[in-house]
């Protein structure tokens, strides 16, 4: 939680001091006053103790309990929150605060879907309440929901013209909707409003970077950390900005943020694959090693994940596609052309083919786009459910056309004049088998690379996005290529000449002739803009941000040969 979120959460509690079911007596009323007096001043241990009194005295009293739910999400309980805050509601249905609290203890929990849930609670009870609407749009958008995030950013706004906070956000989520102009101006209003804002300059930093201009980005970052020196996401942001020649001032910086008995986990992860790149800029490839694995670690810990549910889901689906699925819906699906799936692994080289290819004229490159697997879960549910099979099996001609014709409608509102628009999200590769059945016209291009570097950079790269949950170990990392590469093999054996296979290394050594192939795989002239493609200004989202605006260069052909011993674990397990 930032210092701005503090802040709020004390006023917040300052402000419910009063909210109780029943007034308390005067002593309780006279405890629970102090009580706010020293958790608005940050002395969180004894306002503790102070609710702890008050609730043996009266154990129904929700005020108490809310705020000492307050106290447990402010010191990172967020299960002891949850669990007061449901208390405090329990005693006072109508207690509008506590549903925003809990939603926040949920969100803390990654119980997003919950989470969004309470907050919508507290607006019903108070629609006034605009952190209420930023915070419901903070969960929106950890679930794609993008324009709706906008429209809760925006309420917030209505309320408070003033609020930087749902500023900043507004400005995180209309990047993501690639309306970067309309981000940059709600960051620098932010700014305006209070310049010591640190997270508004990382957000227009990001806004930046994503349209490729370095040169600004770098300033606001620098500026962030100005502000707050051991901003570790901003610190991280900046190394993926520039190439470091020499153990400069920002390492050392860097170093001695991550050194502080204050440095939480959180804050280590992000420096750790900040300080790994920057030490492999300086060829000291142990000392980045440790550091990338000392953020892969402390990211590891932060979540549940096994790779048994993963091995299943593939087992499923090669099993459920089969060559007799494909006869039986042969003349299936909707016969648009627009689509072109650029699939594979992450870092396998998927930025860069989409940047060649929306260098055509006659293509335009949408970047990783949620619409296919929103499709596919509303017409057979989640492929890696356990009923994905069942309901596929019942599934009609018709519905599977009409899912094709609604990801084609969603495709044409990233533009409606190209020829074709590419969706870039590389784990589609599960889903090849509905895109047949959907969209038979559609072109699936796969970006294939050396396992033993793909999987490397996957290792040194934090994803800002949920669903990487296999990248930060190595065995598990190992294990999972295993299982695409046998997901791959699989489509390539029912769906012959439908995928198109392009390696990284063949692309790097030959640009020209392995651009050539693939325009003519998707139906395209020749364009020389192509060649080109790093003079491109359209927005790019990935961690390719820095490196698509540079010709091609070889140099990470070969390069998992640096960390060959650290990468034991790995190479045993990597097919």
């Amino acid at each position: 939680m930032n210092r701005a979120e503090k802040r709020r959460q004390l006023k917040l509690a300052k402000s419910a001091r009063n909210h109780g079911a029943h007034g308390p007596s005067p002593a309780l009323q006279q405890s629970l006053d102090l009580a706010v007096q020293h958790h608005t001043a940050g002395r969180l241990d004894k306002a503790k103790s102070l609710y702890q009194q008050i609730l043996k005295t009266d154990p129904k009293q929700p005020t108490a309990l809310h705020l000492l739910g307050v106290v447990a999400l402010q010191t990172g309980h967020f299960d002891r929150a949850v669990d007061l805050m449901e208390k405090a509601i329990t005693f006072k249905p109508d207690f509008a605060e506590a549903f925003n609290n809990l939603g926040t203890a949920l969100k803390n929990l990654g119980r997003i879907d919950e989470a969004a849930g309470r907050y919508k609670q507290a607006i019903a009870l108070n629609p006034n309440n605009a952190k209420a609407y930023n915070n419901l749009g903070i969960t929106q958008k950890s679930l794609g929901h993008y324009e709706e995030a906008v429209a809760s950013y925006i309420k917030a706004l209505s309320i408070d013209d003033r609020y930087e906070e749902a500023l900043s956000n507004l400005g995180n989520v209309l990047q993501e909707l690639g309306r970067h102009e309309e981000a940059i101006t709600s960051c620098q209003k932010a700014i305006s409003l209070n310049p010591n804002f640190a997270e508004a300059h990382n957000n227009l930093g990001n806004a930046y970077k994503e349209l490729g201009q370095m040169d600004k980005a770098r300033p606001c970052y620098q500026h962030a950390i100005l502000l707050r020196p051991n901003f570790a996401e901003a610190h991280r942001h900046l190394a993926t900005t520039q190439k470091y020649k020499a153990y400069d001032e920002h390492i050392k910086a860097m170093e001695a943020a991550y050194s502080l008995a204050s440095c939480d986990d959180e804050q280590k992860m992000h420096l750790g694959f900040a300080l790994g790149k920057a030490f492999e800029d300086l060829q000291s490839y142990d000392k980045a090693f440790t550091f990338y694995q000392a953020g892969n670690a402390l990211k590891r810990k932060s979540y549940d994940f096994s790779m048994d549910h993963v091995v299943q889901a593939v087992d499923h689906l090669k099993s459920l596609f089969s060559a007799e699925l494909f006869a039986k819906f042969k003349n299936t699906g909707c016969e648009d052309e627009t689509p072109i799936f650029v699939v594979g692994m992450p870092r396998s080289g998927t930025t860069l083919v989409e940047q060649i290819l929306a260098s055509h004229m006659d293509v335009f490159g949408a970047g990783e786009l949620i619409d296919l697997d929103r499709v596919v879960k509303g017409c057979c549910g989640a492929y890696d459910d356990e009923t994905f099979g069942d309901i596929l099996g019942q599934t009609e001609a018709k519905t599977l056309t009409d899912a094709g014709q609604t990801y084609a409608k969603a495709l044409r509102k990233h533009s409606e004049t190209a020829r074709f628009i590419v969706d870039k999200m590389p784990h589609n590769f599960w889903l090849v088998g509905m895109i047949k059945l959907m969209l038979p016209n559609a072109k699936v291009i796969h970006c294939c690379r050396d396992s033993r570097d793909n999987c490397l950079s996957i290792f040194k790269n934090f994803f800002t996005v949920d669903g990487h949950y296999y990248a930060y170990e190595l065995s598990e990392l190992a294990a999972y290529h295993n299982t695409y590469m046998d997901l791959m093999s699989h489509w390539h054996s029912v769906l012959p000449g439908f995928v198109y296979d392009l390696h990284y290394e063949e692309l790097v050594a030959d640009q020209e002739v392995q651009s050539k192939a693939l325009l003519d795989f998707c139906g395209l002239e020749w364009d020389e803009a192509c060649l080109n493609f790093y003079e491109s200004k359209r927005p790019v989202k990935t961690a390719s941000a820095a490196q698509v605006r540079k010709p091609v260069y070889k140099g990470s052909v070969q390069s998992w040969k640096h960390f060959k011993n650290q990468l034991k674990p790995l190479l045993k397990t990597l097919r």
